[in-house]
């Protein structure tokens, strides 16, 4: 039997009060509605869902819409449960989302499967995802073409990754500031030294493939990276 190697209510506490925070993202009930309350997760109600459901759902709204694009949705599976062990079961969830209100009126942006780490290790789920990331227009589609998926490990969003001591400061570039970068170090885009998309520090600031990201390690040390699309 799996182990759940990180306490979920740990990680549901930092995914809402911290990594929410560094994404620009609002709590939402799940109708989305205006004048409705968001739901209050505390620590029975993680214990709760993730015993009676098999995973526990957040749903929120994003500050700055891709588009119309502002519906994030947020599955942290439990590591014994049926979605982290067979392909159907997930597949059926993740299909669920799309037929729901919101999605069907171009909302969803992105949909963030949080689990442990023998998921990753199991290609008939990993193989779930990858179907449904078919699904994006490919780089960072600001305008908001199609949603995203992907899924991360429990590790993560153990601790806040920005505020650790020992990762310097991650910030995405806007596009005219990555042209005069280029301009001014007489480079192309592809010279550019590559991050991956689940490198920490990108996941928490929402880096997308194609996207370039600037690190600065102290004031007078600034790097540069390109950021690629990871594989499982």
């Amino acid at each position: 039997m799996a182990q759940q190697v990180y306490p979920s209510n740990v990680i549901v506490r930092n995914l809402r009060d911290n990594f929410f925070r560094y994404r620009h993202l609002a709590l939402a009930p799940r109708s989305l509605a205006r004048d409705a309350e968001a739901p209050v997760f505390d620590d029975d109600r993680v214990i709760s869902d993730m015993e009676q459901f098999g995973y526990l759902r957040l749903d929120a709204v994003r500050e700055a819409p891709r588009g119309a694009r502002d519906w994030v949705v947020i599955l942290i599976l439990r590591a014994d449960g049926k979605y982290s062990h067979h392909s159907p079961d997930l597949r059926k969830l993740l299909d669920g989302l799309e037929a729901e209100r919101p999605a069907k009126e171009g909302r969803l942006d992105e949909v963030i499967v949080v689990a442990e780490d023998a998921f990753f290790s199991k290609k008939n789920l990993t193989d779930v995802v990858r179907e449904a990331q078919q699904k994006q227009a490919g780089g960072p589609d600001l305008g908001g073409s199609e949603p995203f998926y992907n899924a991360y490990p429990y590790r993560n969003f153990a601790l806040v990754i920005p505020e650790h001591h020992s990762v310097p400061k991650h910030r995405i570039m806007d596009p005219p500031e990555v042209e005069a970068l280029l301009r001014r170090q007489h480079i192309t885009r592809g010279d550019l030294p590559i991050i991956l998309t689940k490198d920490p520090p990108v996941i928490w600031i929402g880096g997308r493939e194609g996207q370039v990201v600037e690190i600065a390690r102290d004031p007078l040390a600034l790097y540069y990276r390109r950021i690629e699309r990871a594989a499982f």
